[in-house]
């Protein structure tokens, strides 16, 4: 319950400061009344934070990388305090690319870094007791479906490799369900809410880290 109230402490500090205009983000101290969320659907999602999610989604999904280079120090400088077990060069790649990978797949930066940090905690080699591969949890299953050139599971251990297909998974659930990245996150992890709130919170200390730095 604490780490629910938590999540929906830091979604809500950065959904309902967020300026429109320049996406300056500021996290601050809020109280919510929290509901526990229905694993099964989006509906308690929805409920707690209504439309403004979706709106803060949309604006993530269209922002643009002013400064490249900026940002892949700020996301390499995230890693690097946060997972002091990953080597240097192994944050300067991940950061690397997924800068590169939010420009070529037209999804947020914060949001690819969200989606890593849940699923590896920045780990490239993370395999899971299903099967899923990599720094975004790929099934092997979906070898040969992707836009990502992929021959076989293996690859999805390398860095650029494994974001670009981990990527290409998000955008197909995402297209699925009309652009609603809450349902894009709901159906990449096979439908788990709990999960969502995870991906988010990611985000929000990621954004809070690059506003004090």
């Amino acid at each position: 319950m604490r780490r629910l109230i938590y999540c929906i402490l830091m979604i809500g500090a950065f959904v309902f400061y967020v300026n429109v205009k320049n996406m300056e983000m500021k996290i601050i101290k809020t109280e919510i009344t929290v509901l526990k969320a229905d694993n099964n659907s989006l509906i308690a999602l929805n409920k707690i934070l209504g439309s403004e999610i979706q709106q803060l989604n949309e604006k993530l999904g269209h922002s643009k990388i002013e400064n490249k280079v900026k940002t892949q120090e700020m996301i390499c400088e995230y890693i690097k305090e946060n997972y002091l077990r990953t080597p240097t060069i192994v944050a300067q790649e991940i950061s690397k690319t997924i800068v590169e990978v939010s420009q070529e797949k037209k999804i947020a930066a914060p949001l690819i870094l969200g989606i890593i940090e849940v699923e590896s905690n920045f780990n490239p080699f993370a395999l899971s007791k299903a099967g899923a591969r990599g720094l975004m949890q790929v099934m092997p299953e979906w070898v040969g479906k992707l836009e990502t050139e992929l021959t076989d599971k293996h690859q999805l251990h390398d860095i650029g490799t494994g974001i670009r297909a981990g990527s290409d998974v998000f955008n197909i659930h995402l297209q699925e369900n009309e652009g609603d990245v809450n349902k894009g996150l709901y159906y990449y992890v096979n439908k788990d809410t709990s999960y969502v709130l995870k991906v988010y919170t990611a985000v929000g200390k990621y954004l809070a880290f690059s506003q004090q730095n």
